[in-house]
């Protein structure tokens, strides 16, 4: 992307504002949270995001970021992403 320009500290701004237990994990209800924030940013137009649609695109998210396998998104798994 021309002229992008990684950030980690922007990248830990935004996983900390998901990351509201503090854990340094996000846990499935946090990532249903990311799931609803992206969805309204990249469709702000398009129809609603139900609570099916959010656990849909959470376990989305989940299995293309959750390397280790636990269900949940360290911030090392988060950055790449």
């Amino acid at each position: 992307m021309d002229g992008f320009v990684f950030d980690i500290e922007v990248a830990r701004r935004a996983f900390d504002h998901f990351d509201k237990n503090k854990s340094n994990d996000l846990s499935k209800s946090e990532i249903l949270k990311l799931a609803e924030k992206l969805w309204n940013t990249f469709y702000p137009q398009g129809p609603g995001l139900d609570a099916d649609g959010r656990a849909l695109l959470a376990a989305e998210i989940i299995k293309a970021v959750d390397d280790d396998g636990n269900s949940s998104i360290s911030f090392e798994e988060f950055v790449p992403w």
